[in-house]
């Protein structure tokens, strides 16, 4: 299990164990963080899971694919947004911080 930290817009943090190998958005919500609304269920096709890395974190996380890339603009890349469901946990993320925008797209 690899510790994630959620950021709400608020300043909530929602601490989570996530399971290696999951995604950052399937950890959301099997453990109901709320803010992130994956309404394609992961498959990189709606951008209702979008989190900002924290600033720590900029280039620790591998960087988006082109699937996930061609979901996202040049601001948001800009602001270092991924979609939280194409972010596979693992031991190397322990402790990763995103924050959940206010409002998803």
């Amino acid at each position: 299990m690899t510790r994630i930290i959620y950021r709400a817009h608020d300043g909530t943090d929602f601490e989570r164990d996530v399971e290696d190998g999951a995604s950052v958005m399937r950890g959301a919500l099997d453990s109901d963080v709320p803010g992130i609304a994956a309404e394609c269920g992961g498959s990189a096709a709606c951008a209702t899971c979008q989190v900002m890395l924290d600033e720590a974190w900029v280039g620790k996380v591998p960087e988006a694919d082109d699937l996930e890339g061609s979901m996202l603009d040049e601001e948001d890349e800009a602001a270092h947004v991924r979609l939280s469901c194409q972010i596979v946990v693992g031991p190397e993320l322990d402790g990763l911080i995103v924050h959940i925008p206010s409002t998803q797209h």
